[in-house]
């Protein structure tokens, strides 16, 4: 090849004068630097791969009168002196960079190759898109506290606070369980005019305690800008603490009302639960229904349902 004719190892200050035939030697040319962009080990070293680049350059300089700056660039960088010898056909490219191939092939040992990386193995696995769809969250544990005042009860008003621990499997799906007291019970203005003015002795009975576990339905989920709302229903059982007041009863001494006076009921609740928040902090108001069955006076079965609404404040971790 003529290239080996240009520079040799033992002569590497010596350079050859530009061949005669330029066209020739272009072909030559391309095709060892097509050669060595391939492989490190094609045969040629810097000075050679460096004439060759230099020989690209001033064929189109010579024989198109076209500028061939990159190959000035990368002929400059691996064989300077054979540039010096040929600058006076050979444009100064000094502003423009050597490829990073050519660098990396300099400074490659022997025998790396320099071809690209084999293209990915084609996988059978499905890497179809997950994301358009919601997938039902992680299992939550959440705890809420709260009041929710009786709002059906006539002759008191009770205002009873709640804490629940729920655990929801997925968004649509909440377990709870609920419990809490009575602070706050008040005998209200109808029924002292009912004792004082008619003479009448109406059963008050006072609610002290409350508990229940429920399974809650979220049929509407949504987004608030940045925040979930939930809306949800709810069913289960609990049980209920009740005291009856004898002293507006007018029942103080009598031994059958005496008997009944502090009970416990199975409950049955159901209730409504908006909620709205982020991932942690969520706001709540419920609706909450709860029937009970108690006896007045060892005797007397009577049914009773508490009607609540009321808010609360919860937090999912």
């Amino acid at each position: 090849m003529w290239i080996l004719a240009f520079i040799t190892g033992a002569a590497a200050q010596t350079v050859s004068p530009l061949p005669a035939n330029l066209s020739e030697a272009e072909v030559d040319a391309e095709h060892a630097i097509s050669g060595c962009k391939v492989v490190r080990d094609c045969g040629l070293d810097a000075n050679q791969l460096g004439a060759a680049f230099l020989i690209r350059a001033a064929a189109a300089a010579v024989l198109r009168g076209e500028l061939d700056l990159q190959s000035v660039a990368n002929g400059m960088y691996l064989a300077d002196g054979t540039y010096r010898a040929w600058k006076a056909i050979i444009p100064d490219a000094d502003e423009v960079s050597p490829e990073e191939w050519v660098v990396k092939w300099d400074g490659a040992p022997e025998p790396v190759t320099l071809t690209a990386p084999p293209p990915p193995e084609t996988s059978t696995t499905d890497t179809t898109d997950t994301t358009v769809r919601k997938a039902p969250q992680n299992a939550t544990f959440a705890i809420s506290a709260g009041v929710t005042p009786v709002f059906n009860d006539p002759f008191l008003a009770e205002v009873p606070f709640r804490i629940t621990a729920e655990v929801a499997a997925n968004d649509w799906v909440v377990l709870e369980l609920a419990g809490g007291g009575v602070p706050f019970t008040k005998v209200s203005p109808l029924t002292q005019q009912i004792i004082n003015e008619n003479q009448v002795t109406p059963d008050v009975s006072r609610m002290t305690w409350h508990v229940h576990g429920a399974m809650r339905v979220n049929p509407l989920v949504g987004t608030l800008g940045a925040h979930t709302v939930r809306l949800g229903a709810y069913v289960g059982l609990g049980a209920v603490g009740t005291k009856d007041d004898l002293r507006f009863s007018q029942a103080v001494g009598n031994p059958a009302a005496e008997e009944t006076e502090v009970q416990a009921h199975p409950a049955a609740v159901v209730g409504l639960l908006a909620e709205v928040g982020g991932n942690h902090l969520r706001f709540r108001a419920r609706l909450h229904s709860q029937t009970h069955v108690e006896t007045y006076e060892s005797t007397v079965l009577e049914m009773k349902s508490a009607m609540m609404f009321g808010p609360e404040v919860a937090w999912a971790f």
